[in-house]
């Protein structure tokens, strides 16, 4: 069987560094540090569904039912989920995770540690 060769990586070594990548962080509407980061690597952001897949899981995989189902918006306010744009590239620095009914409630619980 032959083997391919590998991928060349999306970055260079040398820029490798978290001050060199940009990144967009995932914030919880009553915490100050993010919940999550994602180097921003598809075209200057990150992929919506890799991201709202990542945060549904971190919430307790809501993103079945639909009127249950996990969003983001731009703010700490929950009034304004963000719709997915055209090519699915989220390119903010910034995004909060809300869940239906709780978000207005305040704190909401998520999963620190996978073992």
């Amino acid at each position: 069987m032959d083997l391919k060769q590998p991928l060349s990586p999306l970055i260079s070594q040398d820029a490798a560094t978290a001050e060199e990548v940009p990144s967009i962080d995932i914030h919880h509407p009553c915490y100050p540090t993010p919940l999550l980061n994602f180097p921003a690597l598809d075209d200057g952001g990150a992929d919506y569904n890799l991201v709202f897949y990542a945060c549904c899981i971190l919430v307790g995989n809501a993103w079945f039912p639909v009127n249950a189902r996990a969003y983001l918006t731009l703010t700490p306010d929950p009034s304004n989920p963000i719709p997915i744009s055209a090519d699915g590239i989220l390119r903010e620095k910034k995004y909060w995770l809300h869940l239906p009914g709780w978000s207005d409630k305040g704190k909401f619980f998520y999963t620190t540690t996978y073992t």
